[in-house]
C-alpha cells in the first residue's frame, strides 16, 4: 500500500471515528450556500463561483463547536478560454475558439468552532467564533478545445487541437476562518462563516497561454446557513 492511500485510510478512520462519536451526543445538522473566492495562483484561472455546504455537529461544550462538513463548488468559464497564444512560426497571436476549462471541487472537513463572547439581545443572542480543521480535497480541472500549438506547418490548422486533459487528485488541506452564529428559534441558529482553505495539491502549466504551475490551490470561501439541533 502507498503513502497516498495509507493517508486516505488515515483520514477515513478519523473522520468515521469522530462520526460516531457525535451521533451519540447531542448535536444537529447545518445546510448553507455561498461563493467560493479563488485565492493566489487559482485566481488566474477562475472567478468566483457558488458554494454549497453541509454539516454534522456538536456541541461538547457551549462554546466549542465540533463539525464534520463537506461543501461542494464548481468553477466555471476559465479564463483560458479567452486567451491567445503566440505560434513560434509566424510570431503571431490566435485563440482557440473552442476551449473550456472547468474545475469541480468536493472536500471532507473535520473543524472546530470556538466561541470567544456572546452578546445576548431580548430575544436572540449572537456569538462569534473562530475555526480550524482539515480535511482531504477533491478536485478534478478538465480543459479542452485548444488549439495545439507546437504545429510547424503554415498556415496554422485551428481544426488541430488538444487532447482534452483532465485531472483528478485529492489532497490534504487544512482551513481557518471567523464568523459569527445568531439565534433565530429555540433550537435554530443562523451561521455566517468566512474561511481561508489550502490544499497542498497542484494543476498544470500551460505555458503557451501565460498559466504557470498552481501551488498550493487556495480559496476563500464565505457561507450563510442555517443550523437546527437536535
Amino acid at each position: 500500500m502507498n503513502n497516498k492511500l495509507r493517508s486516505v485510510y488515515l483520514v477515513l478512520i478519523i473522520l468515521i471515528t469522530c462520526v460516531s462519536n457525535l451521533l451519540i451526543a447531542k448535536g444537529g445538522f447545518s445546510g448553507g450556500i455561498g461563493i467560493g473566492m479563488p485565492v493566489g495562483g487559482l485566481s488566474n484561472w477562475y472567478s468566483i463561483t457558488p458554494k454549497l455546504t453541509l454539516t454534522y455537529y456538536n456541541n461538547p461544550n457551549p462554546d466549542t463547536r465540533v463539525l464534520v462538513e463537506t461543501h461542494f463548488q464548481k468553477f466555471t468559464d476559465g479564463f483560458i478560454e479567452d486567451r491567445d497564444f503566440q505560434w513560434l512560426i509566424d510570431y503571431q497571436y490566435y485563440p482557440s475558439p473552442e476551449a473550456k476549462a472547468n474545475m469541480t471541487w468536493n472536500d471532507f472537513i473535520l473543524k472546530i468552532q470556538q466561541k470567544w463572547h456572546r452578546y445576548d439581545g431580548l430575544s436572540s443572542s449572537f456569538s462569534p467564533f473562530f475555526s480550524y480543521g482539515f480535511g482531504l480535497y477533491n478536485y478534478t480541472q478538465k480543459v479542452s478545445g485548444l488549439v495545439y500549438p507546437g504545429q510547424s506547418t503554415t498556415p496554422l490548422d485551428q481544426t488541430f487541437l488538444l487532447n482534452t486533459i483532465k485531472d483528478r487528485r485529492v489532497a490534504w488541506g487544512a482551513l481557518a476562518g471567523i464568523g459569527g452564529d445568531l439565534n433565530i428559534g429555540n433550537k435554530m441558529t443562523l451561521i455566517i462563516n468566512l474561511e481561508y482553505h489550502a490544499a497542498i495539491g497542484y494543476l498544470r502549466a500551460f505555458e503557451d497561454w501565460g498559466l504557470y504551475e498552481v501551488f498550493p490551490i487556495q480559496f476563500l470561501s464565505f457561507d450563510i446557513g442555517v443550523g437546527y439541533d437536535l
